[in-house]
């Protein structure tokens, strides 16, 4: 229960953002997207998480909506006390209605399973993820894919980036 301020604190600031500032560029409407996601997956609210996600997603695996949401429940469920540090590497609007987004993102949390001791883990994933907008002009996700890096590699790519 401690995380559901959390969850309300951050998407509370995430629609201020978005209602009290007609300015906000279209990238930092994604960086808030971004961000909501990230807070979902950090409070373990698959729900949420899959309201984001566009009927017709696919991932690099060949998985569906319906596989993924499987495996974010999976993931999620066997974390506790989640930490997600993120950092986008780009955005790129393909058109006003589609963007491309490169991020590395290090989760780090508790592994919960029922026939092991609990363990502190770090995963570090290198993300590619297409967003698309939805009817109303919501944005979803419509497709990713996601590479295991290490901690090292993956912010040393960050950093050549730069």
């Amino acid at each position: 229960m401690k995380e559901l301020p959390l969850v309300v604190c951050s998407l509370t600031v995430g629609l201020l953002l978005l209602s009290c500032s007609a300015e906000l560029s279209p990238e930092d409407k994604i960086l808030v997207f971004i961000d909501e996601m990230q807070s979902a997956a950090e409070a373990g609210d698959v729900c949420l998480l899959m309201e984001n996600i566009s009927q017709d997603f696919s991932d690099g695996l060949g998985n569906d909506r319906d596989d993924f949401e499987l495996l974010v429940y999976y993931y999620l469920r066997h974390f506790e006390n989640l930490v997600i540090i993120k950092r986008v590497e780009s955005i790129v609007f393909t058109d006003s209605a589609t963007a491309e987004i490169s991020l590395i993102a290090a989760f780090s949390g508790e592994a919960s399973f029922s026939d092991i001791p609990s363990q502190k883990t770090l995963d570090v994933l290198e993300f590619e993820i297409l967003l698309q907008r939805d009817s109303i002009g919501d944005w979803k996700m419509r497709y990713a894919e996601w590479e295991e890096t290490s901690v090292e590699l993956g912010f040393a790519r960050a950093l050549e980036r730069q």
